[in-house]
Protein backbone atom coordinates (compact mmCIF):
# COMPACT_ATOMS: atom_id res chain seq x y z
CA UNK A 1 0.00 0.00 0.00
CA UNK A 2 0.98 3.70 -1.17
CA UNK A 3 -0.95 5.46 1.24
CA UNK A 4 -4.31 5.28 1.35
CA UNK A 5 -4.57 4.28 -2.19
CA UNK A 6 -3.20 1.05 -3.61
CA UNK A 7 0.41 0.73 -4.73
CA UNK A 8 -1.16 -0.13 -8.86
CA UNK A 9 -3.55 2.61 -8.45
CA UNK A 10 -0.76 5.43 -7.86
CA UNK A 11 1.30 4.21 -10.33
CA UNK A 12 -1.02 4.09 -12.56
CA UNK A 13 -1.93 7.73 -11.56
CA UNK A 14 1.47 8.89 -12.10
CA UNK A 15 1.47 7.56 -15.39
CA UNK A 16 -1.50 9.60 -16.50
CA UNK A 17 -0.10 12.67 -14.87
CA UNK A 18 3.14 11.92 -16.84
CA UNK A 19 1.47 11.42 -20.10
CA UNK A 20 -1.00 14.47 -19.32
CA UNK A 21 2.45 16.72 -18.67
CA UNK A 22 4.28 15.34 -22.33
CA UNK A 23 1.11 16.58 -23.91
CA UNK A 24 0.63 19.67 -22.32
CA UNK A 25 4.37 19.69 -23.54
CA UNK A 26 4.37 19.58 -27.25
CA UNK A 27 1.32 21.78 -27.00
CA UNK A 28 2.67 24.33 -25.50
CA UNK A 29 5.91 23.80 -27.68
CA UNK A 30 4.10 24.14 -30.66
CA UNK A 31 1.94 27.10 -29.62
CA UNK A 32 5.24 28.97 -28.78
CA UNK A 33 6.51 27.67 -32.43
CA UNK A 34 3.49 28.98 -34.03
CA UNK A 35 3.61 32.47 -32.36
CA UNK A 36 6.80 32.95 -33.28
CA UNK A 37 7.09 31.80 -37.16
CA UNK A 38 3.61 31.58 -38.63
CA UNK A 39 1.46 34.84 -39.42
CA UNK A 40 -1.75 32.61 -40.29
CA UNK A 41 -2.99 29.08 -40.37
CA UNK A 42 -1.93 28.41 -36.72
CA UNK A 43 -4.11 25.21 -36.39
CA UNK A 44 -2.87 23.75 -39.70
CA UNK A 45 -6.25 23.77 -41.00
CA UNK A 46 -4.89 23.63 -44.58
CA UNK A 47 -1.44 23.05 -46.17
CA UNK A 48 1.55 25.55 -45.14
CA UNK A 49 2.73 27.92 -47.88
CA UNK A 50 4.67 30.64 -47.67
CA UNK A 51 2.34 33.40 -47.33
CA UNK A 52 1.53 32.00 -43.58
CA UNK A 53 5.42 32.24 -42.09
CA UNK A 54 6.57 36.23 -40.84
CA UNK A 55 8.71 37.71 -43.39
CA UNK A 56 10.56 38.94 -40.38
CA UNK A 57 10.52 36.89 -37.30
CA UNK A 58 9.50 38.23 -34.15
CA UNK A 59 10.64 37.17 -30.98
CA UNK A 60 12.62 33.85 -29.59
CA UNK A 61 11.97 31.08 -27.43
CA UNK A 62 13.22 33.09 -24.83
CA UNK A 63 12.00 32.17 -21.36
CA UNK A 64 8.91 29.58 -22.91
CA UNK A 65 10.86 26.37 -21.95
CA UNK A 66 11.61 27.37 -18.81
CA UNK A 67 7.79 28.64 -17.63
CA UNK A 68 6.64 25.13 -19.43
CA UNK A 69 8.87 23.47 -17.11
CA UNK A 70 8.09 25.13 -14.22
CA UNK A 71 4.28 24.97 -14.77
CA UNK A 72 4.19 21.23 -14.92
CA UNK A 73 6.37 20.39 -12.28
CA UNK A 74 3.63 22.39 -10.13
CA UNK A 75 0.73 20.82 -11.70
CA UNK A 76 2.47 17.70 -11.17
CA UNK A 77 3.08 18.68 -7.34
CA UNK A 78 -0.17 19.42 -7.05
CA UNK A 79 -1.60 16.27 -8.20
CA UNK A 80 0.55 14.47 -5.93
CA UNK A 81 -0.29 16.05 -2.61
CA UNK A 82 -3.73 15.23 -3.94
CA UNK A 83 -3.30 11.44 -3.77
CA UNK A 84 -1.42 11.70 -1.13
CA UNK A 85 -3.67 13.99 1.59
CA UNK A 86 -7.26 13.87 -0.44
CA UNK A 87 -7.28 17.60 -1.08
CA UNK A 88 -5.54 20.10 -3.05
CA UNK A 89 -2.50 21.92 -1.14
CA UNK A 90 -2.69 25.02 0.51
CA UNK A 91 -1.22 27.49 -1.67
CA UNK A 92 -4.23 26.42 -4.38
CA UNK A 93 -7.25 25.47 -1.59
CA UNK A 94 -6.99 29.09 0.19
CA UNK A 95 -6.12 31.18 -3.32
CA UNK A 96 -7.86 34.27 -3.95
CA UNK A 97 -8.10 36.77 -6.26
CA UNK A 98 -6.16 39.56 -4.53
CA UNK A 99 -6.09 42.63 -7.02
CA UNK A 100 -6.44 45.82 -5.99
CA UNK A 101 -6.07 49.00 -8.42
CA UNK A 102 -5.20 52.19 -7.81
CA UNK A 103 -8.57 53.94 -8.09
CA UNK A 104 -10.81 51.19 -8.54
CA UNK A 105 -14.58 51.42 -7.08
CA UNK A 106 -14.15 51.71 -3.45
CA UNK A 107 -10.93 53.34 -3.16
Amino acid sequence: MSGPFPKALVEAAIEADLRQADMYWRAANYLAAGQIYLMDNALLRRSLVADDIKPRLLGHWGTSPGLRQSIIDARLEARRYGRMHGEDPPEIAEWRWDIHYEGAAGD
